[in-house]
């Protein structure tokens, strides 16, 4: 017991050591982006800057000498190495920022690093506390020698001129308003509890309730050790000091082990590591001496006359088992719900991936840039723009299925036949008609606001035409609808008799839809539920596009538009995207089933304990029902009743909300594994002599 008490503290104090470097490696991060930043500095935003490379360097070193400001430029390269690129005027440059004494940036190529780079140009490096948070400092000369945007975040750190006076020069020069300049286009934001730190605290509290546990039995099987030291004249206090200096020692020496492994690993410590560090771990032993006043009420309240009765406190140690146990039961209970979930997203993503197989090599937007947070309005009708030009050719779609009730399109007063009646809705553009549906292309003509319609609704031509006007009227901007009404709507429906099936390339519905009303969309006249649709990206953009060489060369041709630039367009094929949610699903499945088994074992653990407090109580009654011919079911079956109705109620609530029979079978597993782990303690308990347990041997 004493070897699992030191063993559970020595691994608390790792693990907490871990968490504290994990958050520390954040924040040295955070404050490397931070780098040339003080109280009186300020930043300046530039988009869709016209200015060239070699005319802002001349200004802004031009404004250095007149103003003494120093100017800084942060970026990510691609390998997430920090750039920071400065104009240095010597009397304002922060260098110590960059925990540098010296700076020495006369020579255009010269530079500083966190790494070694191996270049010659290497003028020295600069300490940081992690060596993944890697940073360089360099001129803006050397920066500009291959980039000609300006675009970018600006730290102004200021000199002997007003924020005021060298703002209006800056918007004199980029021919914009001081408040365009001050006005935020990205931003950064860290998380500081990151997945590393959330993993170790979770193996941090499983240490802690096993640590508790064995901790709360330990002075339990040392009583008879406690009433011989009371017999030969020791105190209380000597007696818990004798039984807890192991564990002391233990937390000691890990901990100024790991201090002194601190400076050897980390040539640059940020302030406050340290000593976090030290505190840590003080408050990791002063709670183990706060945990410990259990073990010094029963040294205190175990006479000699308890020991001759045989007669234990046991009472706190069943109360903390059972409930941890009570505590496990819901954690598994909820993990194992999740599990189900993640199993029928994994099958479902897995579905998905098979009956899309042949239509994934169709590109799709994946990701749009933070464009269209900030500047919405604009950034639809740029998307929408974009769209209308790269739709002039012929394999590029616009897709969007759906089914909608009655209910849904109508407007709320209106009398509704049958509302709860389902259709099954498709907008698509001609190129996808002509496409995909060769079929029915004979209805299209040069009119607008077509409905494809099965012939199968012609009988209520009225009722038809009056759901999709509403249909229509619920894709026009708010201005456009408060001069009309739905019924004024115009719109023209074509009747089809055709048998058809299009692809939906909605993976939330079913792959094919079966004769489906279809709204020809007209990229010259978007309407504005479409522009907002195009804005949407992954498996729920409407954009599908042919992946050809020709259809290639359009898509790189039209991002290299200054406007369409700033949405940030990243495109994959459908296949990939299945592939990635799969992958999630299947990592998330993975993470679960990790954190059930960690739990479960911890539920071991609980079960195993609250079995030996239980046990040890009535150790004299049990050996004398054993010494009678008591079956073991009939001298446990409290015991027996209280596991089995624990993982009952776990199946019960898993069969409540549904579970997958995966997840039950796990369920009825746990549980059977749980009544062996009883079986067997018993077992190495009744191996003892009867003798030995009607003693009180056991305690």
């Amino acid at each position: 017991m004493k070897k699992i008490v030191s063993g559970c503290l020595m691994v608390a104090t790792i693990l907490t050591y871990l968490m504290i470097i994990s958050f520390y490696q954040v924040k040295d991060y955070d404050q490397i982006v931070r780098m040339g930043q003080t109280k009186s500095s300020y930043q300046i935003y530039l988009k869709d800057s016209q200015i060239t490379p070699s005319d802002q360097l001349a200004f802004f070193k031009n404004l250095a000498k007149q103003d003494g400001v120093s100017i800084i430029l942060t970026t990510n390269s691609l390998n997430n190495v920090v750039e920071k690129s400065v104009i240095v005027n010597p009397q304002s440059f922060p260098k110590t920022s960059f925990r540098l004494k010296q700076i020495d940036l006369a020579d255009k190529k010269n530079f500083y690093a966190s790494y070694n780079t191996k270049k010659l140009t290497q003028k020295g490096t600069i300490p940081v506390f992690a060596k993944n948070n890697k940073v360089i400092l360099q001129s803006m000369d050397r920066y500009f020698q291959k980039k000609q945007i300006v675009d970018g975040v600006y730290t102004i750190i200021p000199g002997k001129s007003s924020k005021k006076a060298v703002l209006k020069k800056l918007a004199r020069f980029y021919g914009v308003s001081r408040a365009q300049l001050l006005k935020p286009t990205i931003g950064n934001k860290f998380e500081y509890f990151t997945k590393n730190i959330l993993i170790l605290g979770f193996l941090l509290v499983l240490t802690i309730l096993v640590f508790l546990l064995v901790n709360t039995y330990y002075p339990i099987t040392q009583s008879s050790t406690i009433g011989i030291k009371k017999l030969n004249g020791w105190n209380n206090r000597d007696i818990l000091f004798d039984m807890i200096k192991f564990g002391i020692l233990t937390i000691l020496i890990v901990a100024t082990g790991l201090d002194l492994i601190s400076f050897m690993l980390f040539s640059y410590q940020p302030q406050g590591f340290l000593l976090c560090c030290i505190l840590s771990q003080i408050i990791i032993l002063c709670l183990y001496i706060l945990v410990n006043i259990f073990t010094y009420i029963i040294i205190k309240h175990l006479s000699i006359a308890d020991m001759l009765k045989g007669s234990f406190h046991f009472g706190f140690g069943i109360k903390l088992a059972f409930i941890l146990k009570v505590m496990m039961t819901i954690t598994s209970t909820v993990l194992l719900v999740n599990v189900s979930n993640a199993i029928t997203s994994v099958r479902s993503n897995y579905q998905l991936q098979q009956d899309w197989s042949k239509e994934g090599k169709l590109l799709t937007v994946n990701s749009v840039s933070s464009f269209f947070q900030t500047n919405e309005k604009q950034a639809e009708k740029i998307m929408s723009n974009w769209f209308k030009t790269i739709a002039k050719n012929k394999g590029v779609y616009y897709v969007d299925s759906e089914i909608s009730t009655a209910k849904a399109i109508l407007p709320e007063k209106a009398t509704i036949h049958n509302p709860t009646a389902k259709y099954a809705m498709m907008t698509v553009n001609r190129n996808f008609i002509n496409a995909k549906l060769p079929r029915v292309k004979k209805y299209l003509d040069s009119t607008s606001h077509i409905f494809l319609v099965p012939i199968k609704y012609r009988r209520a031509n009225s009722q038809i035409r009056y759901l999709l006007q509403c249909y229509r009227y619920n894709d026009l901007a708010s201005k456009q609808q408060e001069k009309l009404k739905p019924e004024q709507v115009k719109i023209k429906i074509k009747y089809y008799d055709e048998k058809i099936s299009p692809i939906t390339y909605n993976v939330r519905l079913k792959k094919r839809f079966v004769n489906p009303i279809i709204e020809v969309m007209e990229e010259s006249r978007i309407t504005d539920g479409q522009s907002l649709f195009l804005s949407n990206t992954d498996k729920n953009s409407p954009i599908k596009i042919e992946n050809n060489q020709q259809t290639k060369r359009v898509l790189e041709k039209s991002v290299q538009n200054a406007q369409v630039k700033q949405l940030g367009l990243k495109f994959v094929t459908v296949s990939e995207i299945l592939t990635t949610s799969l992958d999630s699903s299947y990592r998330g499945l993975q993470a679960l089933l990790i954190g059930l088994i960690a739990i479960f074992i911890i539920n071991l653990f609980t079960t195993t304990f609250l079995m030996l407090y239980i046990i040890s109580s009535k150790q004299k009654k049990l050996a004398v029902e054993r010494l009678l011919g008591y079956r073991k079911v009939d001298r446990y079956q409290i015991e027996i009743l209280l596991i089995s109705c624990l993982g009952i109620s776990e199946i019960l609530v898993l069969v409540y909300l549904k579970a997958t029979i995966i997840s039950l079978l796990l369920a009825a597993l746990l549980v059977l594994i749980d009544l062996l782990v009883f079986d067997l303690v018993v077992r190495i308990i009744e191996t003892r002599d009867l003798s030995f347990l009607l003693k009180g041997g056991l305690a």
